[in-house]
C-alpha cells in the first residue's frame, strides 16, 4: 500500500519525523507511526481475533488524533473504509442511525478519552468495532475508500475511490498548494469528506508538515487553536472565512488559506486576502476530488475572480450543449479518479472509464490561460451544513405535499444556522388557502432538517423570461427582499 511507504518515509526523514498531527488534547509525531501501528497490530488481534484482514469497515471519523491515527491504520492494513459522519457532529440530525452500505461488514467508532499521551492501547479503549447487523454477504475489493454522493434525499450512490489514486492526488493538489514540510496546516472542516481527508489531510500528510485538527469548531474554539497551534495554511468554507473577517483582529498570518463547497463572494475573498493574506478557491467533486484551484502566488485579480486551472493530472474539455441558451458544462477526466458507482447492496452501478470524460454538470466560462469560472451548478445545488443539496430535490419533495402544485427554491446570500438560507416559491393547487408557515412545517416531514427552506412564499405563478424560461434571478430579488 502507499500508505505504509509514505508513513515509513515520514518516519524517518530527519526533516519531517519531528512534526505529526495535532488536536487540542493530543500530538502524536510521525516518528511515533510504525512502533505505534505494530503495537496496534497486537492489540487487535487479542481484541478483535475474528476480525480479517482485510475487511471493510464504516468509519465514524471525526477531527482529532485518534480518528486519523485510525484512518492512516485500516489504510495501512489494506483494509477499505466507508468514511462516515462522526456521532454527534453537527452534520447528524437527533436520532440519526448512520447509513451503513449493506456491503460493509463492520461498523467502527472512535471515543475522544483518556490519557493525553497517544498510545496502542488508548486507541483500543476508544475502539467501538462491532459487526454490521445488516451486512449482506457481499464481499468488496481491498485498499477502497466509500464515500456517498450528495443525494441526500433517497437514491444516493457510493463512490468508489482506490486509496493509493487518493494519495496521489493529494501529492498533486500539495505541489498546486505550494506546501511544504515547515508549513503548520489547521483542518476544522470535516475529514469525512474528500475536501478535508482528501485535498487537506492527505495533502499536508503527503509533505509531512504539522496537522491540527479541529473537531465541531466554531469561531471562538479555532481562535484558540491559531494561536496556540500558529497555522500558516488552513481549509475554510466560505462562511467560516466570513465569520473570521467579523471576529479575528489581528492582521497577516497566512501563506495559503484553501475554501471550497460554495461560491465565495468576491468581497469576502478581497478583504480576506487583504487582511490575513494569501487565499484560492478550491472546486471539486465527490467522484473526481479537488479539480481545480489558483497557484497561490497568482495575482489576487485572477485569483478573486477565478475557480484557478486543472489540477495535475486533470484535464478539461468544456462542451456547449445548448449553444441557443449559452450552455457551456465542464467536463473533466483523470487517470486517479473514481472507479464508479455501487449501490448500498454492493452492485456496480456504473463503472468509471478513465479515458471517457466526466459530466460534472456545472456551467463554465473558459478565462484563458486555463483558467476558468464555474458559474453554477446547471440544476442548481448549495452547500448546507456540510451536505450537498440539490435544490431541484426539494422542489421535488415540497411537490408531493397535498396543497403544492409547483415549487422552486432559491438560493440567498443570508447565513442562516443551516448554511446559505433558501426560500421556496410555492404556487398552489387551484382553490387551496394555506399559510406560508404551513408549507414549511409539513416540509420538515419530507426533507432533512438541514434542507428545509427558511421561509416559503406563496405566488399565483412564476416570472418568466421573455423566451419562456423561468426568471430565476427575478425570484432572486424577491428572496432578498
Amino acid at each position: 500500500m502507499k500508505i505504509n511507504t509514505l508513513l515509513s518515509a515520514l518516519s524517518t526523514d530527519t526533516s519531517t519525523q519531528t512534526h505529526g498531527i495535532y488536536d487540542a488534547s493530543r500530538h502524536c509525531s510521525y516518528a511515533q507511526i510504525p512502533a505505534l501501528f505494530a503495537q496496534l497490530d497486537q492489540g487487535i488481534a487479542a481484541q478483535y481475533p475474528d476480525l480479517p484482514t482485510p475487511t471493510c469497515i464504516a468509519f465514524e471519523a471525526q477531527n482529532t488524533v485518534l480518528s486519523a491515527l485510525t484512518l492512516l491504520y485500516l489504510f495501512s492494513k489494506g483494509h477499505s473504509v466507508v468514511l462516515l459522519p462522526a456521532a454527534g457532529a453537527a452534520q447528524k440530525e437527533p436520532g440519526f442511525k448512520p447509513s451503513i452500505p449493506a456491503f460493509c461488514p463492520y461498523w467502527l467508532t472512535m471515543g475522544n478519552e483518556g490519557e493525553t499521551e497517544v498510545s496502542a492501547e488508548l486507541l483500543l479503549q476508544n475502539f467501538s468495532l462491532r459487526p454490521h447487523e445488516d451486512y449482506n454477504g457481499h464481499q468488496v475489493s481491498s485498499g477502497k475508500v466509500y464515500v456517498r454522493t450528495s443525494g441526500s434525499m433517497g437514491a444516493a450512490k457510493v463512490v468508489v475511490h482506490s486509496q493509493d489514486n487518493l494519495l496521489i492526488n493529494a501529492e498533486s493538489y500539495a505541489t498546486r498548494y505550494r506546501l511544504e514540510s515547515s508549513d503548520r496546516l489547521c483542518i476544522p472542516v470535516p475529514i469525512f469528506h474528500l475536501y478535508g481527508f482528501g485535498a487537506g489531510f492527505l495533502s499536508g500528510l503527503s509533505v509531512g508538515l504539522d496537522i491540527d485538527l479541529i473537531h465541531q469548531t466554531n469561531i471562538l474554539k479555532y481562535l484558540d487553536r491559531e494561536r496556540k497551534f500558529k497555522p500558516n495554511a488552513a481549509f475554510f468554507t466560505p462562511s467560516f472565512c466570513e465569520m473570521l473577517l467579523k471576529g479575528k483582529r489581528s492582521e497577516g498570518q497566512y501563506k495559503l488559506v484553501v475554501t471550497s463547497g460554495e461560491p465565495i463572494k468576491e468581497s469576502v475573498f478581497r478583504e480576506f486576502d487583504a487582511r490575513f493574506g494569501g487565499i484560492i478557491s478550491q472546486y471539486g467533486s465527490t467522484e473526481m476530488g479537488a479539480i481545480a484551484a489558483a497557484d497561490p502566488l497568482a495575482d489576487l485579480e485572477l485569483r478573486a475572480t477565478s475557480t484557478g486551472k486543472a489540477m495535475p493530472h486533470i484535464s478539461f474539455d468544456l462542451k456547449t450543449e445548448d449553444e441557443q441558451a449559452d450552455l457551456t458544462i465542464l467536463y473533466c477526466r483523470s487517470p486517479y479518479s473514481f472507479e464508479g458507482y455501487l449501490d448500498d447492496s454492493g452492485k456496480v452501478i456504473a463503472s468509471n472509464d478513465k479515458v471517457a470524460w466526466y459530466r460534472t454538470g456545472d456551467l463554465v466560462k473558459d478565462l484563458g490561460k486555463g483558467y476558468i469560472s464555474i458559474l453554477g451548478r446547471a440544476d442548481n445545488r448549495i452547500n448546507r451544513r456540510g451536505f450537498l443539496v440539490l435544490l431541484s430535490d426539494i422542489e421535488q419533495k415540497l411537490e408531493t405535499l397535498v396543497d403544492v402544485d409547483k415549487a422552486i427554491v432559491i438560493s440567498t446570500d443570508k447565513q442562516t444556522a443551516q448554511g446559505q438560507a433558501l426560500v421556496a416559491f410555492c404556487r398552489l393547487n387551484r382553490g387551496v388557502k394555506i399559510e406560508p408557515a404551513t408549507i414549511r412545517s409539513q416540509s420538515f416531514d419530507t426533507l432533512p432538517k438541514y434542507a428545509v427552506p427558511d421561509a416559503v412564499q406563496i405566488v399565483r405563478d412564476f416570472p418568466r423570461l421573455a423566451n419562456g424560461k423561468l426568471d430565476r434571478q427575478s425570484l432572486r430579488k424577491l428572496a432578498d427582499g
